[in-house]
């Protein structure tokens, strides 16, 4: 290895341009050599756990399995793997096992580890273990978590570690057979994830010794090698002297772009050599799950607006107000496009803001946390008494609070700002409202808030324990309302057992769950337990998401600290803790990389207020256009109808493709099905009794159930695409007709702005909160100019997953047919059970997909009719506009103007260039 290699690979460190691969050489090192720590030790001890759970595989089946996993060979050791897998799902001891087995690890020896930590990068790991996460405090993540995977791609912060090939907690997740690997090469966003990786970053592979070789990072290095011929991109490989030439001729003669770089003569070389690989200002520094690495464009220069309270409400005010007059104009002229506009952009304008509910049980601290998300004490807050009725905080010019009561109650009570705790406790708490007897529906406080105008609300809402009927209700009725929910749990007892995930959270949680609804749990009152305690009530809190299956509604956290701690600190108007900050960073990451957060939508209301304006230019060109110029038109008109028919037609025809590349996957997999049946077969010990078919069913269930999850996983992307497309498509092919017909120079100019402004939620500074600048990156915001932002269509995600769920998976067996007298009659009844959940299956994804693409259709078609209809007709009655259309007109694009202007000054003010550069690539 030259000095150029060496030096490219710190410069990559240094840059925080590399992500970490960390393979099972690293879990065998920290445990001191555990058996189950490698790949072929926990196999083995998986043909030792078959055999001890059904003796009839002590003979010729255990000789088989061992030699297997025995050999070295990948596959024989992949082979042997679906022999045990088998046998445990088959006995029901499949999470059992990796309980025993990875479960029980525990790290003896930390130099490794705690080196790996040092270089502050974020890790991949192909192990199943939580060694790195117990000993780095980061959170575990793995390749079906989808939402923290976009992010991890992203590379977008260090608190997690992906588990590309599985963790044992959740074993769905484990990647262990031909049958899984199967399963993650399919899965279409976790490969996308790796490769984005690949082409972006630079990998460091650290203990992964022929773990390359397997099936899934094989296939990764081998589509490398292919995409980066000829780049100057590396990858690197870390390997004792003895290995290097060997390992380097392997991945020179596939092409691959890693280099093997040599750290010592031993293993123990490791830690030291992982040590040098620092830079100097990393000297000394130690593994921080908090540290946010800059992703693809933090290293550019940016503009970075900052938003000043109260302009939330100002642009919706100058929207409001826009649309107002594009309604009048549209029914004065009868202008039937000019309405459909009206009616889209005042539906997107009057919607809700992005509502974040704060829930939990009574005392654990929701108002708290309120208070120190806002900066001030607007919750009121006891020891004993708790909230009665919910608090809505929203944007607002003016700072008031308004008392709502319920239906035929009193009229709303409204307060001017300053608003206090003291101001609200006679409403809200219940020493003064008890059971809410006063009727209060809920309290709607304004403030001019600078980041609650990015068009967020908080809700502090009653406990969901709370005894009262009605209180019950209301907040039954916010939480299923909220767009994002923050659990709050109180961690103060868990040293004497009174921390419990009970029945109330756990269906506020799968409700969460069930609507795809994000939540972020803080655990609150840390400071009152111990380091270690707290590290056994965060696995506690993880442990039991997994046991009820609730993982993925969890998007961050749990985090841990003191809300107490945070108001002292906001008092004394000192930094925050670091855990709270730590948390604010993490909501306001996910709440911003959502289209429906309230400024997003308002920057698509301007948008399509400027697609209005031009059509109202194009439309009274038309009327007036002569001679030639009427020529020219008709013949654009022409032209767009013509693209019209083509869109359409290029709709059908992919979609009929999609259904026939989706008929043809769906006969893969039951094909593959079926093999896994026979293989289920020849696993069953000779002579032993026949299983029932019910139980052979259910032993298969998973396997089958998976294979339909991964269909609709791939196909779900093409469906995006293709709507996306079409969007695409009909949004510039308007946007042609309308600049042919002729634009006037201040639909020029808005069309200029709108562009310019086109990148402003790339880079919008958030407040800080005492703990240093902290800027969130959104890697692809909406509402650029020219893109159509009203096709009301279903999320293809929902639809194809509803297509899925009659497929039919079902373990209900006629009883008159649920012995088999055979292997073969046995096999036969699984066979046919599977092939009719297939055919089922795929009548369901096809009728789906079949679906979506009429309605694709009638969207685009709904979407240009207006406009070319009211074209049309203005082709076919030329004259001159009238004065009052003209007057009409002019105010409408006064008030568009004057609204633009708002835009720009909000948006594109206060701009300042950030300082990083592009690292130096070799």
């Amino acid at each position: 290895m030259t000095s150029v290699v060496l030096n490219d690979l710190q410069r990559q460190i240094a840059a925080r341009r590399a992500v970490l691969v960390v393979g099972s050489g690293v879990s065998v090192a920290a445990t001191n050599n555990a058996p189950a720590a490698s790949w072929m030790g926990l196999l083995r001890h998986g043909v030792d756990r078959c055999v001890e759970l059904d003796g009839q595989l002590a003979g010729d089946w255990r000789d088989r399995a061992l030699a297997d996993v025995s050999s070295g060979r990948l596959d024989d050791l992949v082979a042997g793997a679906s022999k045990v897998r088998r046998s445990l799902l088959r006995q029901s001891e499949w999470p059992r096992w990796l309980e025993d087995t990875i479960g029980t690890l525990r790290a003896t020896r930390f130099e490794l580890i705690d080196a790996i930590g040092s270089l502050n990068a974020p890790i991949l790991t192909t192990n199943y273990d939580d060694l790195l996460e117990r000993r780095l405090h980061r959170h575990p993540i793995t390749w079906m978590d989808k939402s923290d995977q976009i992010a991890f791609a992203r590379v977008e912060s260090c608190e997690t570690i992906l588990h590309l090939h599985g963790f044992w907690r959740q074993p769905d997740t484990v990647i262990l057979d031909g049958g899984d690997y199967e399963r993650i090469l399919g899965a279409q966003l976790a490969q996308a994830g790796l490769r984005t990786l690949g082409e972006a970053w630079s990998l460091v592979f650290i203990g992964c010794g022929d773990g390359l070789a397997d099936p899934n990072f094989e296939q990764f290095l081998d589509w490398m090698a292919v995409v980066l011929k000829g780049a100057r991109h590396r990858h690197f490989r870390l390997e004792r002297k003895a290995d290097v030439e060997r390992r380097q001729q392997w991945h020179n003669e596939r092409g691959h772009h890693v280099r093997v770089v040599p750290y010592g003569d031993s293993y123990d070389e490791l830690p030291a050599f992982i040590e040098s690989l620092r830079s100097p200002g990393l000297e000394g520094a130690k593994a921080d799950p908090n540290l946010t690495v800059p992703s693809l464009e933090d290293v550019l220069p940016l503009a970075r607006p900052s938003l000043s309270a109260g302009e939330y409400s100002r642009l919706q005010q100058k929207g409001r107000e826009a649309v107002a007059r594009l309604s009048a104009l549209a029914r004065q002229l009868g202008w039937e496009s000019i309405g459909v506009h009206s009616e889209e952009i005042s539906h997107v304008l009057e919607q809700e803001l992005y509502r974040v509910a704060i829930t939990g049980r009574s005392r654990a601290g929701k108002s708290s946390l309120v208070n120190a998300l806002v900066g001030r004490s607007i919750c009121p807050v006891e020891r004993v008494i708790t909230t009665a009725i919910p608090i809505i905080i929203g944007p607002g010019e003016k700072e008031s609070a308004t008392i709502k009561y319920q239906p035929n109650g009193r009229p709303p009570l409204i307060f001017d700002g300053p608003i206090s705790a003291d101001m609200l406790a006679p409403y809200a708490d219940q020493r003064h409202n008890r059971g809410n007897e006063k009727r209060v529906d809920c309290i709607e406080v304004r403030l001019g808030h600078q980041v609650l105008d990015l068009g967020v609300e908080y809700v502090d809402i009653p406990g969901f324990d709370d005894p009262s009927g009605r209180i019950w209700s209301a907040t039954q009725e916010t939480i299923g309302e909220a767009h994002a929910l923050v659990l709050v749990l109180d961690v103060s007892s868990y040293e004497s057992g009174g921390l419990t995930i009970d029945n109330a959270t756990r269906e506020v949680l799968e409700r969460a769950r069930d609507r795809e609804c994000p939540v972020l749990v803080v655990c609150n009152k840390a400071d009152k337990l111990s380091r270690a305690d707290q590290e056994e009530a965060k696995l506690y809190v993880l442990e039991s998401f997994d046991r009820f299956r609730l993982r993925t509604a969890l998007v961050h956290g749990p985090f841990f600290m003191s809300t107490r701690e945070v108001l002292e600190a906001r008092a004394r108007s000192g930094p925050v803790p670091r855990p709270f900050s730590t948390f604010e960073a993490a909501l306001w990451e996910r709440l911003w990389n959502t289209e429906a957060v309230g400024l997003r939508r308002l920057f698509r209301v301007f948008d399509a207020l400027r697609v209005a304006d031009e059509e109202v230019d194009a439309l009274i060109a038309a009327r007036r256009a002569k001679g030639r110029e009427r020529e020219r038109l008709l013949a654009a008109f022409a032209r767009c109808q013509q693209d019209k028919a083509r869109i359409l037609e290029t709709c059908r025809h992919n979609f009929h493709s999609l259904r026939q590349r989706t008929a043809a996957l769906i006969e893969v997999r039951r094909g593959e099905h079926f093999h896994a049946i026979a293989e289920y077969i020849e696993s069953l010990p000779a002579g032993s009794r026949v299983p029932l078919v019910s139980e052979s069913v259910q032993a298969l269930q998973e396997r089958l159930i998976v294979a339909c999850r991964s269909i609709i996983e791939n196909v779900t992307p093409s469906v995006t695409t293709l709507r996306e497309g079409a969007e695409k498509a009909v949004a510039r092919t308007l946007s042609e007709f309308r600049e042919e017909a002729g634009l006037s120079a201040q639909a020029r100019h808005a069309r200029a702005t709108l562009g310019a402004l086109g990148n402003w939620s790339e880079a919008v500074v958030l407040p800080d909160s005492g703990d240093g600048e902290r800027m969130l990156k959104v890697t692809a915001a909406g509402g650029g100019a020219g893109l159509a932002v009203f096709f009301a269509l279903a999320n293809p995600v929902g639809l194809l997953a509803a297509a899925g769920v009659g497929f039919g998976v079902s373990v209900l067996v006629d009883v008159l047919t649920d012995r088999a007298d055979s292997s073969a009659t046995l096999r036969a009844r699984i066979e046919e059970h599977a092939n009719a959940a297939f055919t089922s299956f795929k009548q369901s994804v096809d009728a789906g997909i079949e679906s979506f693409g009429r309605e694709l259709a009638k969207q685009v078609h709904q979407r240009m009719r207006p406009f070319l209809n009211d074209m049309e007709r203005r082709l076919e009655t030329m004259r001159e506009p009238t004065a009052d259309e003209q007057r009409w007109h002019a105010e409408m694009r006064e008030t568009t103007a004057d609204a633009l202007r708002v835009l720009e000054e909000v948006l594109g003010s206060s701009r300042a260039v950030s300082t990083l550069h592009p690292p130096t690539v070799v």
